[in-house]
């Protein structure tokens, strides 16, 4: 084998190698993506029932109040609650629109700014 022929030979299997590695971390990127996307998922569903029992248990804690049953001390401790359920719920709707994201960039829906593509960049934006 002449030397030109090795070299060539040693070329292609080292971009054979880079090319493996850069298919493996796509494949890791999506696997990451989609386990963070489904537990976000299962976050906003608790998340929504979370929100449901507490504003279910303010209702009674006020109606507690009106009727003379309950303290003020527990009307707050409800609210409190309720706000905080809804803090966590909108939490994981943050971190839910996140995964997304990242799904879509690890499946190539969405570009990166400095990849050249303009279109696809303004589009994304405006939304």
């Amino acid at each position: 084998m002449a030397a030109n022929e090795r070299q060539a030979l040693f070329r292609l299997q080292e971009l054979q190698a880079q090319l493996d590695y850069v298919e493996r971390n796509a494949l890791a990127e999506v696997d990451w993506a989609m386990i963070e996307l489904n537990s976000t998922r299962a976050r906003l569903s608790t998340g929504q029932l979370s929100v449901e029992l507490a504003q279910e248990a303010l209702r009674i804690e006020r109606r507690k109040f009106q009727q003379g049953r309950g303290t003020g001390n527990d009307l707050l401790l409800a609210e409190e609650v309720v706000l905080r359920a809804r803090t966590e719920y909108a939490a994981a709707q943050a971190d839910s629109q996140l995964a997304l994201a990242a799904l879509r960039f690890a499946t190539g829906q969405i570009l990166q700014p400095n990849d050249g593509n303009s279109t696809e960049m303004s589009k994304f934006n405006n939304e």
